[in-house]
């Protein structure tokens, strides 16, 4: 093939000479021919391709005369080589797959033979050769490879060699391997931190590898978040922002990495820790209408935050001393703060406005809510007359005998009784009018005021005001939110009140969105574009400056959408087959809420026909109801997910209850502790879903230093919280808690808390000796006082008796040499005599003194100090103070190691005014945080011990078996020192007899005093500690 052919086609005679023409295969090429002499010629000269191979060429010779033309012909055998290659096979494949590739060649002559090169290695094929329809041969290989390994492509080459002519081609085919990408990551946060509600977070989702890259998706729960995507390298990224707010607190935002070769994405996620404040308070009054002289109870509850809110009360802008009342969970993983104020209240409270603030002290924000007192009272006369009311006659007489009272619906009656002691009723109502007054007039008139609550009666010379009053008011309303509300009040004034703002509501603005307007003796009122934040009551305030004003009240109350209660109660039941089953769904609404069963997306409907299912609702509280939907016969296909929905003419919400067999309960949630003894701590958590049975709890502790668990079965077994006893004192216990029933038990709570017993007896228990620790060491110290005192008096004693020997020879010497060199001037100094100051320290019980403390130069130095203090100007004053008032004072008192030779004195601050009789000395001030430490010998240490004998309050060992840190260096101060927090103590509770260890009571409910009195001081029988004083904090 490729070679140059000439055909030369000749024909002789004829005439005229013949027209000679080429074919190819009857399809005519060449008609141009030359004529010389007797001969015709044409010459076709051609390369030989492919098309010629057993191709038929012929030459036709004709002229005018000839019926058929003359014809000769000729065949070609040509050999040629394939001209291209076609690879058949998969284009991707995944790790381990098998492919097949097929690799054709195009017609050859002879047939080609074909080899195969796979990712640069020959393999073995398989070949087979057909003939071409147009000629030559084709040939066919198949070849089979394995995908391995992580290479990202598969080189498939073929090779087709032509023996006869000795030339190759090649084709080849790339088959994109497919393979997962690695585990992503998150970036930017770590569980556990806490974020600000409010604040921008970023989370990065990488993921490296894969064939193609991974593609990345964000979550939050279900709900896909759209993200910032982008590759780098072999690394791809997806990057969320997120304005966090309270429905991100223990939210799961779940990255996942998903290509073409992953059967299910890849994924990870993060929990995030959101801080959040409440959105809210509710105040509920019990009961809602309470007589005068008896008690009300106001209950606080903050809607859910993260920490936990601090509840205060606050009447009038003065702080009102409420009683926590617990936690509950609140939504989005927050906690709801309760608090309780119970009052005696009085007529005067009756309208009283009291404010629950909620307050986010983490955070620093606050909520509040507040409810005006509605107190039952009978009438009191807001403003009783005079004896004697002197009217000028012919002018007109008001005369206002206004009481105030609850109900405010008063009866009023007035009797006139004249000089002869004659009574009649002359009118009724609050005001007496009288027009013209005459002097006939004159006379005693009684008012009688009454209501429900009881009758007052009042007796005055004829004076009468009329002041305005408020005759009556719109009724409450109930509005939606956004909607608008009017009122309009009827005031019986003569005159008219002054004031055009008679509608009034303490911290309201009245101008925004407030509209008022009169029109004769109605007043009207118009709230538009209505908020929550609306509801209470408005006033219609009526004066003309004549008496006291009127006024009536009414309210405005904004309707909500309904809330589901999702606590773990409210989310499952269990039930075995055959039984009857019961499931409870609990929300909040306002108005009134209905209920609607849903399974499997259908309604449940109730009828005479439907004896599957019953439904009760009931109304659990003034916004609060309750449906229970009862499944009769359960049975397998029973089980399952049952949606609740309240709903109202606000709108509505729902919640899943899952019916499930019975089983063993879910683990206790939120175990705290709720208080300490000396050898009780008291628990309190939260019941888990119990698996339909009566569950029980058992609790699970041990102290810090033992290896072995303690358990204790609660009983009764309903009760969530319970006081473990016959504990050690001063000593820390860890807690956990499972749950059990008949069918198993629940794991115990991850959450372990712990709690450490108080150091100390309650003062019933406690004896008036020191503890036994104590007495050994004042066993000890008077032995080594004695014997280094001893030491010490003795070698003193020889110092002196042989320095005034000294001296006493030194003077001698001197005189002798004076008398003897008279006319020479003594060039010697007169030698002086140290000796100590007595000490000015004269109020130890011995008589001792304490020089060696209170006299000598003392400096305290750390190495990481910039300056050093020195004390020497005021260290050397020692006194004996005894105060009478009521003290304020911290003890911080530690002891040596074993090995250590040092003793530690005792520092007592004593606040101006205690009656406790201490050393003290100007020292430097110790910040919170540290403990001051002096060093000084054991006989010292023992000598204070028994100098100060009126200082009986000696602390525990605080870090008894620890090496005391190097004292601080801090500017001198005002002489008194702070402990460290950890030296601080809550006071035990009031004594009581310590409960029995399998049924303990409650804690007392009375409110604790705070204070920094350290509770380990035992104090004598005969000594009292003076009360510590009101409001001071820990």
């Amino acid at each position: 093939m490729g070679d140059t052919i000439t055909l030369k086609c000749v024909s002789r005679g004829g005439n005229p000479l013949a027209q000679l023409v080429w074919f190819k295969n009857g399809d005519q090429i060449d008609f141009s021919y030359s004529t010389t002499n007797r001969e015709s010629i044409n010459t076709y000269s051609f390369q030989v391709d492919a098309t010629d191979n057993n191709a038929l060429y012929k030459c036709e010779a004709s002229n005018s005369i000839t019926t058929q033309p003359l014809a000769t012909t000729v065949k070609f055998l040509v050999q040629f080589a394939p001209s291209k290659l076609t690879i058949i096979g998969a284009k991707e494949a995944k790790t381990g797959d098998t492919l097949t590739m097929t690799c054709l060649t195009d017609k050859s002559n002879p047939a080609a033979e074909v080899s195969w090169v796979v990712d640069g290695r020959p393999v073995p094929a398989k070949s087979s050769v057909t003939a071409s329809s147009e000629g030559g041969w084709v040939t066919t290989s198949e070849v089979t490879a394995t995908v391995s390994g992580q290479e990202r492509t598969m080189m498939f080459s073929c090779y087709a060699t032509h023996l006869a002519l000795g030339t190759t081609i090649v084709e080849t085919a790339m088959v994109n391997i497919l393979y997962p990408p690695n585990m992503p990551s998150i970036l930017g946060y770590s569980d556990g931190t806490s974020i600000r509600a409010g604040n921008l977070q970023r989370l990065t989702c990488i993921c490296m590898g894969g064939n193609p890259l991974a593609t990345l998706t964000w979550f939050k729960g279900s709900k896909t978040i759209p993200s910032t995507n982008s590759v780098s390298g072999n690394i791809a990224s997806a990057e969320i922002a997120i304005v966090t707010e309270a429905s991100d607190n223990e939210a799961d935002y779940r990255c996942e990495a998903s290509n073409t070769a992953t059967e299910k994405a890849l994924s990870v996620s993060t929990r995030l820790t959101v801080h959040f404040p409440s959105s809210g308070v509710h105040i509920k009054i019990t009961p809602k209408n309470a007589k005068a002289g008896r008690k009300i109870t106001l209950q606080c509850d903050s809607s859910s935050s993260n920490p936990e809110s601090t509840l205060t009360w606050w009447k009038g802008g003065y702080l009102v001393q409420g009683k926590p009342n617990g936690t509950t969970d609140g939504p989005h993983g927050g906690k709801s703060s309760r608090s309780i104020l119970r009052l005696d209240v009085t007529s005067e409270d009756d309208g009283a406005l009291y404010t629950c603030q909620a307050t986010n002290e983490m955070l620093q924000q606050s909520v509040h809510n507040a409810v005006t007192l509605s107190i039952l009272y009978k009438p009191i006369f807001v403003s009783p007359p005079n004896d004697v009311v002197n009217i000028r006659e012919g002018e007109e007489a008001l005369i206002n005998m206004t009481a105030r009272g609850n109900p405010s619906s008063i009866n009023y009656t007035w009797v006139k009784r004249d000089i002869n002691g004659d009574s009649k009723i002359i009118a009724y109502g609050a005001i007496l009018n009288m027009t013209l007054v005459k002097r006939e007039h004159g006379a005693i008139y009684l008012v009688e005021a009454k209501n429900d609550e009881g009758l007052t009666r009042a007796n005055f010379t004829l004076v009468v005001q009329y002041p305005a009053k408020v005759m009556k008011i719109s009724k409450s309303l109930l509005v939606d939110e956004g909607g608008n509300a009017h009122f309009e009040c009827e005031i019986d004034a003569n005159p008219k009140p002054s004031s055009s703002q008679i509608w009034k509501r303490d911290g309201y603005d009245m101008s925004a969105r407030a509209k008022q307007s009169t029109d004769g003796n109605k007043a009207f009122l118009s709230i538009l574009s209505i908020t929550k934040d609306d509801s209470g009551n408005f006033t219609c305030f009526a004066n003309n400056g004549i008496g006291d004003p009127s006024q009536m009240s009414t309210g405005l109350m904004v309707k909500f959408r309904p809330i589901m209660n999702t606590s773990p109660e409210f989310q499952k039941a269990a039930s075995e087959k055959g039984q009857r089953a019961k499931l409870k769904c609990r929300a909040e609404g306002t108005p009134q809420l209905t209920f609607t069963w849903i399974r499997e997306g259908t309604s449940i409907t109730l009828g005479s026909n439907n004896v599957k299912y019953q439904m009760n609702t009931v109304q659990t509280g003034l916004i609060v109801a309750e449906s229970e939907l009862i499944v009769n016969e359960v049975k397998f296909k029973d089980y399952g997910i049952y949606e609740c929905m309240a709903r109202n003419e606000i709108g509505y919400a729902s919640t899943e209850i899952r019916l499930e067999g019975t089983s063993h309960p879910d683990v206790p949630l939120a175990i705290k502790v709720l208080n300490v003894s000396h050898n009780t701590v008291w628990l309190s958590w939260n019941p888990g879903f119990d698996g339909g049975l009566t569950q029980s709890f058992r609790i699970r502790y041990k102290d810090d230093v033992g290896k072995a668990f303690q358990y204790w079965d609660v009983d009764p077994s309903d009760v969530t919280m319970y006081g473990i006893g016959n504990l050690m004192l001063a000593t820390e216990y860890s807690f956990s808690i499972m749950a059990y029933n008949t069918l198993g038990e629940s794991e115990y709570t991850s959450d372990v808390v712990k709690a450490k017993t108080l150091s100390e007896l309650p003062p019933s228990e406690q004896k008036t000796t020191l503890p036994p620790y104590i007495y050994e060491k004042v066993g000890e110290i008077p032995r080594i006082a004695i014997i280094s005192v001893s030491v010490l008096g003795m070698f003193l004693a020889v110092l002196n008796v042989f320095l005034l020997v000294w001296c006493i020879q030194r003077q001698r010497k001197k005189r002798m040499e004076e008398a003897a060199e008279s006319d020479q001037s003594s060039s010697k100094t007169a030698a002086t005599i140290e000796m100590y100051a007595p000490s000015s320290y004269t109020g130890t019980g011995t008589g001792e003194t304490l020089s060696s403390i209170s006299e000598k130069s003392e400096s305290y130095s750390d190495e990481n100090s910039i300056v050093d203090y020195n004390d020497d100007s005021t260290s050397k004053v020692a006194t004996t103070t005894y105060l009478t008032d009521r003290p304020e004072t911290t003890v911080s008192t530690v002891f040596p190691t074993a090995t250590d030779t040092s003793q530690y004195l005792t520092v007592r601050d004593v606040n101006p005014g205690s009656r406790h009789n201490t050393l003290t000395r100007t020292s430097p001030k110790i910040n919170n945080n540290q403990n001051l430490y002096q060093h000084e010998p054991d006989n010292n240490y023992a000598d204070e011990l028994r100098r100060n004998a009126y200082n009986q309050n000696l602390g525990d060992k605080v870090n008894y078996n620890k090496t005391p840190p190097s004292p601080t260096k801090v500017p001198v101060g005002d002489g008194y020192f702070n402990i460290a927090p950890e030296s601080r103590y809550i006071p035990y509770p009031p004594a009581v007899s310590p409960p029995p260890p399998r049924q303990p009571t409650a804690p007392t409910s009375a409110a604790h005093a705070l204070s920094t009195f350290n509770p380990n001081i035992l104090v004598p029988a005969q000594q009292t500690l003076p009360p510590e004083l009101q409001g001071h904090l820990v």
